[in-house]
C-alpha cells in the first residue's frame, strides 16, 4: 500500500465542491472507497482516476463502462446510485481532511476550528 494510502485511511474527507477527490479511488462514502466496495464496476470504468464532481457533473451520472452491465453488475449500479443519491456539493473549491482531530486544508483557507468537526 502506498504512503498516501495509508495516511487517508486514517481521516475522512469533506467533498465540498468534490474536484479534489476521486471518485471511485477515495473513501468518500462511509469511509471505504467504491473501487473496494464494487470492485466488478471499478473493472469496468472507462475513467478510473475521474473526481467526483467529474462524475455528478451531468445528468445521468458521468459514468461509463467498457462492456454493458450484466444482471449483478447493473444490480451493484442500482445500489451505488442509491447510496450516493443524497450527496450535495458548496460550490467552495476546497476539501477538508481531518485525522485525528487535525485539519488539512487542500485548495483553499483554513477554517474556523469550530467548523471542522469529527
Amino acid at each position: 500500500m502506498r504512503v498516501r494510502d495509508q495516511f487517508l485511511n486514517l481521516g475522512h474527507f469533506n467533498l465540498a465542491s468534490g474536484n479534489h477527490t476521486r471518485f471511485w479511488e477515495d473513501a468518500w462514502l462511509n469511509n471505504h472507497t467504491l473501487k473496494d466496495t464494487y470492485p466488478n464496476l471499478y473493472n469496468i470504468a472507462r475513467k478510473k482516476h475521474v473526481s467526483v464532481a467529474n462524475v455528478f457533473s451531468s445528468v445521468p451520472l458521468n459514468v461509463s463502462f467498457r462492456r454493458s452491465l450484466d444482471q449483478n453488475k447493473l444490480r451493484d449500479w442500482h445500489k451505488l446510485i442509491a447510496s450516493i443519491a443524497h450527496i450535495n456539493f458548496t460550490t467552495v473549491n476546497r476539501v477538508i481532511a481531518i485525522f485525528g482531530g487535525f485539519s488539512l486544508i487542500f485548495g483553499g483557507q483554513r477554517l474556523p476550528q469550530k467548523k471542522c468537526r469529527k
